[in-house]
């Protein structure tokens, strides 16, 4: 980075599916299984700020990650909010190397009585 804040707006979404099968056990029960499927989309804004041979940053992060389930006790959760930020800084160099730390909160939508924090560390380097 060159002397001067930087900043960007950067779109994200991902998804994710996973299903679990238990076979029939000989007991009449007869075999089961169960299905989510996440879809994930939102912004997030990155301010970037020079500091020696780095830059410090924060990146508010806002979204929304849709669930969809056949598991009885998730049936009321289908759409869920995200708030967050991430705070880290890259320590400059080749390689580099950066420290991270996430902090997101899943609020459900419904009148669900629950919030969900997600406190995520990270190390990571540049080759």
């Amino acid at each position: 980075m060159t002397d001067g804040m930087g900043f960007a707006i950067e779109p994200f979404g991902g998804g994710g599916y996973y299903r679990i099968s238990e076979p029939d056990l000989g007991d009449g029960t007869g075999s089961t299984s169960a299905y989510t499927l996440i879809l994930a989309g939102g912004l997030r804004v990155h301010l970037l700020f020079p500091t020696g041979d780095g830059f410090f940053y924060i990146s508010p992060v806002l979204g929304v990650t849709h669930l969809e389930t056949d598991e009885n006790d998730l049936d009321n959760v289908n759409d869920v909010i995200t708030i967050g930020s991430a705070f880290g800084m890259n320590l400059g160099g080749r390689p580099g190397t950066s420290i991270e730390l996430s902090i997101h909160r899943l609020s459900p939508s419904d009148d669900f009585d629950t919030d969900l924090w997600i406190v995520g560390p990270s190390v990571g380097f540049q080759l």
